[in-house]
């Protein structure tokens, strides 16, 4: 037997694998025995060696044996193993995450559901009851709004991390900045019994920023300052923008409070969605919340070039600083001209719409709200029906389509297609405006490929309704 064989378990093996009454009676079962071992050369390397035996002849007298050097095949397979072992592994954490996932989000979504369904049933009962009606109906959109705001909340999650949402800078004042953030929150914290005071150092120069995206930072770090401070807490929110460049401002966006504060363990990964502060025992006696504000805030300021920073101990609150380098906003001549314009009153507008729309309740609610803005419509419960209505009617019947999407017999996007199709001159003009619950990307350019003029989500904003139609129809029309 070598005398360099590697390990132990190896030698007993290897004894037993070339012994001659081993070796006979595997051949004989017409098996080919093999013999596998580690040998340790002379410079103390490890070699992986295999034999292989098998009959010299038909006669089945005399045993051949082969030896080969197995170490470079030997590594590759492990390496195989290893990279095997490895993603299941991450399969298997991705596996846990997503059952993670579901049923966090499960809860964060009956909770609000849950709510929605026990209040229509009391305001059902509570019909003749005014007072009880109002705070009833109050209550369930206060739910409502939670909901939306979690849907809102994974869909830019996932906007981000897959790349796709993008920044529209438009002009922004950091007045206009505080002034939104005491509206919001000033009524809250006299209910809650909490100090609330904001600071604000700036001039008069104006950012050029996503305003929404800054408002959901801003937004999102106070409300969790007010959320986590108790009765008699105090909350204090400075806002700065300082001159760094002849183009640039530093912008530089603060939130004290002297709450229940954060966990050491929480910090580490305060910024992971769905992660929360397990170790506080004070923060399920104040809030819930789904763990994804900050793992937004993050993502959105990284986005953005920026910086934040925490300083917070449990027991005694938090304060974090957001800095960003934003440019400044020059207005030109033209814009200031164009501005000049849109102030003037704008006429009422009038005419018929096309809808369509294949849910009852949802076709209801988009005929009341164009009501209000003195627009009739006329409905197509799907998108074929909505191409055909289109093409009966005169040229001129319609001032636009809100087309939905997901509809039965034909789609909303192959419904707009049909409509651009049609010979008549109008159909190429006609505005076309996605009205769908969808709100990803790619249905965003899926519809514009499709012949569509704007997109527009559900729920729907009636201002952002309003807005879409005077500026795809009354200007053209004027």
């Amino acid at each position: 037997m070598p005398q360099n064989i590697f390990q132990k378990e190896e030698q007993q093996a290897f004894l037993k694998n070339v012994a001659i009454d081993y070796l006979v009676t595997e051949l004989k079962n017409e098996t080919r025995p093999v013999c596998t071992y580690t040998l340790v050369t002379k410079k103390g390397a490890l070699r992986k060696k295999q034999l292989y035996y098998t009959w010299l002849d038909h006669t089945q007298r005399e045993i051949i044996v082969v030896q080969s050097d197995i170490t470079e095949a030997s590594a590759q397979e492990q390496k195989r193993n290893q990279e095997l072992q490895a993603a299941l592994e991450m399969a298997e954490q991705a596996n846990k995450a997503k059952s993670d996932f579901v049923s966090r989000i499960s809860h964060d979504i009956r909770t609000p559901i849950s709510a929605i369904t026990s209040m229509t049933d009391f305001a059902l009962q509570d019909i003749d009851h005014q007072e009880q009606l109002v705070d009833d109906l109050k209550k369930i959109k206060s739910s409502n709004t939670f909901l939306l705001s979690l849907i809102n909340d994974i869909l830019d999650i996932s906007k981000i991390d897959s790349g796709q949402i993008e920044l529209h800078p438009e002009p922004y004042s950091c007045q206009a900045c505080m002034d939104g953030i005491r509206d919001m929150f000033m009524p809250l914290c006299r209910q809650k019994g909490i100090h609330f005071e904001t600071q604000l150092d700036s001039g008069s120069e104006r950012l050029y920023v996503d305003k929404t995206r800054v408002n959901q930072i801003v937004l999102n770090l106070v409300s969790n300052a007010v959320k986590y401070t108790p009765e008699n807490g105090t909350v204090q929110v400075h806002l700065s923008s300082t001159k760094k460049s002849d183009t640039d401002l530093d912008f530089v966006f603060e939130v004290s409070d002297n709450g229940i504060g954060m966990s050491d363990e929480f910090q580490k990964s305060m910024f992971e969605p769905f992660t929360q502060d397990e170790n506080n025992p004070e923060r399920l006696k104040l809030a819930g919340g789904t763990g994804l504000g900050l793992s937004i805030v993050k993502k959105l300021v990284t986005l953005m070039g920026g910086t934040i920073t925490v300083d917070s101990e449990m027991g005694h609150g938090s304060h974090m600083t957001v800095h960003c380098d934003f440019p400044m906003y020059r207005e030109s001549a033209a814009q200031s001209a164009l501005k000049s314009v849109n102030t003037q009153v704008q006429t009422p507008m009038h005419g018929t719409v096309l809808l369509a729309e294949d849910n009852q309740i949802n076709a209801e609610i988009a005929a009341r709200l164009l009501e209000s803005i003195g627009l009739q419509s006329k409905r197509a419960v799907n998108g074929d029906e909505a191409w055909k209505m289109f093409d009966a009617a005169a040229p001129g019947t319609y001032l636009c389509v809100l087309m939905d999407i997901r509809m039965p017999v034909m789609n909303g996007y192959e419904s707009a297609k049909k409509i651009r199709s049609l010979t008549r001159e109008d159909a190429k003009k006609i505005p076309i405006i996605a009205l769908t619950a969808d709100a990803i990307k790619e249905d965003t350019n899926k519809a514009y490929d499709s012949g569509m003029n704007a997109y527009l989500t559900k729920p729907i904003d009636l201002q952002k309704l309003q807005n879409t139609i005077r500026e795809l129809v009354f200007p053209r029309r004027n």
